[in-house]
């Protein structure tokens, strides 16, 4: 089995996430079955902005479109978006017809099966008001639990694969904050963030797990091939191959 695991940052271009790309490329390797492939990919460019902007996300969100039909080209058995974002949602669904496996709705419809109630550990607000809307748009509300956040940069974040010290800190205040109101299992609101915690084994807060959202995507993409090959497979795209083709040449978007 070949998988495809598409970051939304420029992994192998900017030297900046290099210490994510090293603890990504290992430990979803490492979570795969015996004789999955897992192949970590980035975008070409990626801004500062994309958590807060929703022009720059319509940009990158191209980029992550591209990279889905060209995995379906090469012939990958599944695409999986590790982004909490989960840019993307509806249109890599109308474009490509492999499983396709989004971070957030995979570990937020998980969570559920796990605890009656989950909540998140986040570095800013913006990315918690944003991953509440998906959590409505999922149908989830009524097993969120709300949470608080700390202040971190994103480079500060990168920092924690050296340094996590502080990070580890603010994730054990604020996780604390959330199980104290019910929360039964806690989901970090950045994949980055997630690594910086696996890299270091933090692996709960007073007893209550953090789930490890890079491996579970690999695993629910594991899981949507298997259902594909049992003949249990989501509705066919409502694009052909060929109304792709057409609309990405009519747009320029290839010759």
């Amino acid at each position: 089995m070949k998988i495809w695991y598409q970051s939304s940052t420029s992994l192998g271009l900017d030297p900046m996430w290099s210490p994510y790309l090293e603890s990504l490329r290992k430990h979803v390797q490492e979570v795969a079955r015996e004789g999955t492939v897992v192949d970590v990919h980035g975008v070409q460019v990626t801004h500062s902005l994309v958590e807060r902007s929703h022009y720059v996300k319509y940009l990158n969100q191209g980029q992550i479109i591209d990279n889905a039909i060209a995995a379906e080209k090469e012939a990958y058995d599944a695409f999986c978006v590790g982004c909490t974002l989960d840019p993307g949602f509806l249109e890599v669904r109308e474009v490509i017809g492999i499983p396709v496996a989004f971070l957030s709705e995979s570990c937020f419809h998980l969570a559920t099966m796990l605890a009656d109630k989950f909540s998140l550990i986040s570095y800013n607000a913006a990315i918690v008001q944003a991953l509440e809307q998906k959590i409505g748009q999922y149908g989830l509300k009524d097993h969120f639990v709300s949470c608080s956040f700390f202040d971190l940069s994103m480079q500060g974040l990168i920092h924690g694969f050296d340094d996590p010290d502080s990070i580890i800190e603010s994730v054990q205040r604020v996780g604390r904050e959330a199980v104290a109101k019910g929360a039964g299992v806690l989901l970090t609101a950045c994949n980055i963030l997630n690594m910086v915690l696996v890299k270091w084994g933090v692996k709960e807060v007073d007893g209550v797990p953090i789930m490890d959202t890079a491996g579970a995507l690999v695993k629910v993409g594991e899981f949507m091939v298997d259902l594909k090959q049992a003949g249990i497979s989501r509705s066919k795209p409502f694009l052909s191959r060929e109304d792709v083709v057409d609309i990405r040449k009519t747009y320029l978007v290839e010759e």
